[in-house]
């Protein structure tokens, strides 16, 4: 009974993305989930990833921004799908709205357009030029964040945004999880002023060996080419969208953490909510079982085959009795595999 063995993929990977689905984890098509359970080493993202923005979370230091200043940078950053753009435009959401002229951006960049005549851009620090570093690192930080942004108003470095984000809830036990049975990363565009508190057990846990800093997106895409060009790393990219767009699309799989549901990033195969970050670990694992229970039903559908055509070659079966067990067999590997 041939159709028995063309329901065992349908049936068990329909099944395994009904069961996503309910906890919060979109994917791509049932294909994508074969791929799923074949990782074996898991890279994080930082910024958007395993850090979630707070209330409170923005701070200045150098020059003073006035009104419109403000009102240009906080337009500009809601047309970003960057996660700090995204909390910069939301601590500051009750500023009115204005139209963007040439809007940019470029991912592990920055942001840029002009309003009202006034010309912001919202950089990486990694990307200034040596004397704006210095400049940009005299003024001291009224908080020690999780990130940082350098203002730039009509071309002219200006002043510097830090962001105070906190870890995600559950984030060490996921790490600790991951840890058991595959190879884990983190791949980070900011610098490495947090090495020390991702390495903390208490914290994160990360091996201080397997974490990269001041990474652009096409050095993280070159990263994780150059760790599966051996053939035997198969890796799953967990990132925050569009700035890893690159390394989602080149990874074995590619996750999107997504805060709210209207996010929408086409190079990812699937789509984890903020929410259910927590059940990442267990997502990946009945992924890898669902593998394990395709090839048993592969295994059940050819023994039972087997021993029918054994059968049927030595005339012990009537056609009525055949045409009873054909439809059986069939209804079986979908009691097997639900």
């Amino acid at each position: 009974c041939p159709c028995a063995l063309a329901l065992s993929i349908p049936f068990t990977y329909g099944s395994i993305l009904r069961h996503f689905g309910r906890h919060g984890f979109f994917v791509r098509s049932v294909e994508a989930i074969a791929k799923l359970g074949q990782v074996n080493h898991v890279v994080f993202d930082k910024t958007g990833t395993i850090t979630i923005r707070k209330g409170d979370s923005v701070n200045f230091s150098g020059n003073t921004i006035t009104a419109y200043q403000l009102l240009a940078l906080v337009n500009v950053a809601r047309q970003s799908l960057h996660p700090l753009s995204k909390n910069f435009a939301q601590v500051h959401q009750k500023v009115g709205s204005e139209r963007v002229i040439g809007f940019t951006e470029n991912p592990g960049s920055g942001i840029y357009g002009m309003v009202n005549g006034v010309l912001v851009e919202l950089k990486n620090p990694n990307k200034l030029s040596e004397s704006e570093k210095e400049q940009f690192e005299s003024w001291q930080p009224k908080v020690h964040g999780m990130g940082k942004t350098a203002i730039l108003i009509d071309g002219r470095l200006h002043a510097r945004v830090d962001f105070s984000n906190s870890y995600r809830p559950g984030l060490k036990q996921v790490v600790h999880s991951i840890q058991h049975e595959h190879g884990l990363s983190l791949l980070s565009g900011d610098n490495d002023t947090e090495a020390i508190a991702l390495n903390n057990e208490l914290i994160a846990g990360f091996d201080a060996d397997n974490m990269q800093f001041n990474m652009d997106p096409h050095e993280k895409k070159a990263w994780i080419m150059d760790k599966q060009s051996d053939g035997n790393s198969k890796v799953l990219m967990v990132g925050d969208g569009l700035n890893d767009a690159g390394a989602l699309r080149e990874a074995h799989f590619g996750i999107s953490i997504a805060e709210d549901n209207t996010q929408f990033t086409p190079a990812s195969d699937g789509i984890l909510t903020a929410e259910s970050f927590e059940k990442l670990p267990q997502l990946i694992k009945l992924a890898k079982q669902a593998r394990l229970i395709v090839m048993a039903a592969f295994a059940l559908s050819l023994i039972y085959n087997i021993i029918g055509v054994t059968v049927a070659v030595q005339g012990l079966l009537s056609p009525v009795i055949a045409a009873i067990l054909m439809p059986l067999s069939s209804v079986s590997i979908v009691l097997f595999t639900t």
